[in-house]
This record gives C-alpha cells, sequence and structure tokens, in this order.
C-alpha cells in the first residue's frame, strides 16, 4: 500500500472518529427524539 493510500485511510479513520464522538455525546438527545417520533408514528395508527 502506498503512503498516499495510507494517509488517506487514517484521515478517513479520523473522520469516522469524530462523527461518532459527536454521536455519542448526543446519545441522549438521539433516543428521545426516536421515542417521540415513535409515539407520534403509533398515535396517528
Amino acid at each position: 500500500m502506498s503512503v498516499w493510500k495510507k494517509l488517506v485511510t487514517a484521515v478517513k479513520g479520523g473522520a469516522t472518529e469524530a462523527a461518532q464522538t459527536v454521536v455519542d455525546s448526543q446519545a441522549i438527545r438521539i433516543l428521545e427524539q426516536e421515542i417521540r417520533e415513535a409515539k407520534e408514528e403509533l398515535r396517528k395508527s
């Protein structure tokens, strides 16, 4: 594997880690929103 491919792979990994950190830090907020949306869908059905 060339140095450039390894560099690109490292950058992709860093971006993935950053995105996962954001999701992890907002997990409760995301879960609460998903619960609200599910309740609304149940109410509509």
